[in-house]
């Protein structure tokens, strides 16, 4: 079937256009690219290959971090204390460096290779929960006994308990 060329290029036209507006709005559609520095984000899916968060009021429960530092670049986060975040825009590369902001007596996952993910004391997912957060410091020895690790954060200086749920 042949089509008239100006109804041809009308139909290439509005699928151009369709496709332009879907990446669009997928694009604009990430939770995460308009974050700031103070920012709190929750992790729903904390699989390596495809973890997605969501930007969150910091007084949810769910957040699980705060946002240290915004970089549209493939810059470096100031230490390994930082959970990096990194993701390809429109606009470029985005790369957030996210600093923990545990609750204390909350349980989460930590699989090693993908961020922390808030999840229910007493389900084997939980592989700790925060027994006590002391903001001000990173010294470890003000975890009090039955801390069986911690986890610091130069900045803000905070220090978190931990044991196993």
């Amino acid at each position: 079937m042949q089509y008239p060329i100006s109804r041809l290029f009308a139909c290439i036209t509005s699928a151009v256009a369709a496709s332009v507006l879907t990446f669009g709005a997928q694009a604009m559609a990430s939770p995460l690219e308009d974050l700031g520095v103070g920012d709190c984000v929750a992790i729903t899916d904390n699989t390596p290959e495809n973890t997605v968060g969501a930007s969150v009021a910091c007084s949810d429960p769910n957040a699980v971090y705060r946002v240290h530092s915004v970089h549209h670049s493939l810059a470096d986060c100031p230490s390994d204390d930082y959970t990096t975040y990194t993701k390809e825009t429109r606009t470029g590369t985005l790369r957030l460096c996210l600093a923990p902001s545990f609750r204390q007596g909350s349980c989460y996952n930590d699989v090693g290779t993908s961020p922390y993910m808030q999840v229910p004391c007493g389900t084997p997912e939980a592989t700790f929960r925060v027994l006590f957060r002391i903001d001000g410091t990173t010294d470890s020895d003000r975890c009090p006994d039955g801390s069986d690790q911690y986890i610091s954060v130069p900045d803000p200086a905070t220090l978190f308990c931990l044991t196993t749920p």
